[in-house]
């Protein structure tokens, strides 16, 4: 379509189901709320995520979005970074929103965001998808949290070890068992 936020809300195709009776993965969901926030705030998204936690964290200003259809940033797939970003903003997340003695974001509202907020078990599944999502975190084994991006994408973060694995590759041909294939030598090795 020529604008995802205008197709997200006017799709007749799409069932609905009263919030919280069950889950399906929505990407387009991800890049709407992304463009709620730059409605809200006025800018675009990067540039809110740089004002109000990027910039504290140091994440590089090489970070960005690329643009959609409709013209809002695309936040379901589309934030470029570095894997140094990556392990920055899960190092946040594991210091439970601290950075260098500040809390930048409420330690309870993470402790949600990375917990299982919803059973997102589907018949065939890869295991490693089937742990539960939070608030746009998926929920791993041993109580880890990741964001999982295109193509095999991985910022994943071990609160009780205290690891954190970032995977920066592209399995687009065999995409599930290679994610499945990462996260089984991750855990095997710690």
């Amino acid at each position: 379509p020529d604008d995802w936020v205008k197709h997200y809300f006017s799709n007749p195709l799409e069932e609905t189901k009263p919030s919280g009776t069950g889950w399906k993965y929505d990407s387009i969901g991800s890049h709407v709320l992304g463009a709620i926030v730059e409605r809200v705030t006025g800018k675009r998204f990067i540039d809110y995520l740089r004002e109000k936690l990027f910039s504290k964290i140091g994440v590089s200003e090489e970070a960005y979005c690329l643009k959609a259809p409709g013209g809002h940033s695309w936040m379901d797939a589309g934030l470029l970074c570095r894997p140094t970003d990556l392990l920055r903003t899960i190092r946040f997340l594991l210091n439970g929103g601290k950075w260098n003695g500040e809390q930048i974001l409420n330690e309870e509202y993470v402790k949600a965001a990375t917990s299982k907020q919803i059973d997102n078990t589907l018949p065939g599944a890869i295991p490693c998808k089937c742990q539960g999502y939070g608030y746009q975190i998926w929920k791993g084994v041993q109580d880890s949290f990741y964001f999982l991006g295109m193509h095999t994408q991985i910022a994943l973060g071990v609160p009780g070890k205290d690891f954190i694995l970032i995977f920066n590759g592209d399995c687009f041909d065999k995409y599930n068992a290679q994610t499945q294939t990462i996260f089984d030598s991750f855990f095997d090795l710690i």
